[in-house]
């Protein structure tokens, strides 16, 4: 009976042990630490600003975004004293912390930079991420320098009042000196409006580099600021437009936007010419082709990115069009393949103006006269006068 009871104990204490065991593994490892990401935070901070900087860092918790604690921010002098101290935020209080989505793991704040110090100089923000159980991401700091900033200014500007379709480079020119002599640089950069919406991908930064073959910039550093504007810069682009000019330093801060009109023409392009055979033979086993390069120079005055399509047309000798009107060409320069045709389709030179497409006759097509018509158009719509040619297959 005692080795009964003795066994039963021992069971007992068995069971105990896989409970707590189980119960142990389905505990979060608090072991393991929040994790930094990304810091956001400009480099230099104005104290003659009236609007906030912001302040943004991106972290992740193995436990979860719900594990982790407010950001503490503090800021301390070349002294190594403490001169402010905040916190960052998960909120979504937009009209506060200016934290865009709650528990998402990016934490925000906005600090007037006078708020902070009045003292201009380099300050270390350091930064405490950890989460509910005293788990830290390690050491993060950043310096930012402090200064009193005048944001630049824009004196003048030269645009011409037109650009002409294929015309020379004209050579836009900003004037934005360093006004307050702190010696900070200055970018300067364009955009270009229509209907208040900007036409470009990105804005351009002018050239303050003395290489005036490349940037039309005559002297480096003096506070000119140049764009060399060739044809290409009138791609896809036509009628009135408002070019947009704005100066920012090292910052941030920017000046205020300055506005001129200008007119851009763009016409259309020219076919050249045709290089096509005057016959072809038709072979003579079933299933095979004849192969043909068929090609046309053309003439873009706003350059080859101008060009939205060329393609050709054709007529088969009984008077009917190809179902398949119209056939693109290309400028790739890949060699011919007839698995994939209408890509690899055996031009010479990729982007020299020389468009082509491989031209197949099989042993069953027509014999009589084929007539051609080949077309340019344009980004802004423009098409060419049709240029036209024929073959004879035999």
């Amino acid at each position: 009976m005692k080795n009964v009871n003795k066994l039963v104990i021992v069971l007992l204490i068995g069971i105990q042990v896989i409970i707590s065991c189980s119960e142990k593994s389905t505990k979060p490892d608090d072991a393991q630490n929040p994790e930094f990401i990304s810091i956001r935070i400009d480099d230099r901070w104005n104290l003659n600003a009236v609007n906030s900087s912001l302040v943004e860092i991106k972290v992740s918790d193995p436990q979860g975004f719900s594990d982790l604690k407010n950001i503490a921010v503090k800021v301390f002098d070349n002294t190594s004293q403490m001169v402010f101290e905040d916190s960052l935020y998960d909120d979504g209080n937009l009209s506060g912390s200016t934290d865009l989505i709650a528990g998402d793991g990016v934490f925000r704040n906005v600090f007037l930079p006078s708020a902070i110090t009045s003292s201009a100089g380099t300050f270390s923000f350091e930064f405490e991420i950890v989460d509910m159980s005293e788990n830290d991401a390690g050491e993060l700091k950043k310096e930012v320098s402090f200064g009193f900033n005048e944001a630049p200014l824009i004196e003048s500007i030269t645009v011409p009042l037109q650009f002409l379709s294929g015309a020379n480079p004209e050579i836009i020119s900003v004037v934005a000196p360093d006004n307050d002599g702190d010696n900070l640089q200055t970018k300067v950069f364009l955009d270009l409006l229509r209907s208040s919406q900007s036409v470009l991908s990105q804005p351009i930064q002018l050239s303050n580099n003395g290489d005036f073959g490349i940037s039309g910039d005559a002297f480096a550093g003096d506070s000119i600021f140049s764009f060399k504007m060739d044809s290409s810069f009138a791609a896809g682009k036509s009628g009135d437009y408002k070019m947009e000019f704005l100066a920012e330093d090292e910052f941030s801060d920017k000046s205020e936007a300055v506005t001129r009109d200008i007119f851009i023409e763009n016409k259309a392009g020219v076919i050249l010419s045709a290089t096509l055979p005057d016959t072809i033979n038709r072979p003579g086993q079933v299933n095979a082709f004849t192969e043909t390069l068929l090609s046309i120079k053309v003439y873009e005055p706003q350059g080859l990115t101008d060009i939205d399509s060329v393609y050709f047309e054709f007529i088969f000798p009984d008077g009917q069009p190809a179902n398949n009107n119209p056939f693109l060409m290309v400028d790739n320069g890949l060699p011919f393949n007839i698995g994939n045709l209408f890509v690899e389709a055996g031009d010479k030179t990729a982007n020299d103006g020389i468009f082509s497409l491989t031209f197949l006759v099989n042993d069953a097509n027509q014999t009589g006269t084929y007539h051609f018509s080949f077309y340019m158009r344009d980004k802004v719509g423009n098409l060419t006068t049709a240029l036209t040619d024929s073959i004879e297959v035999q």
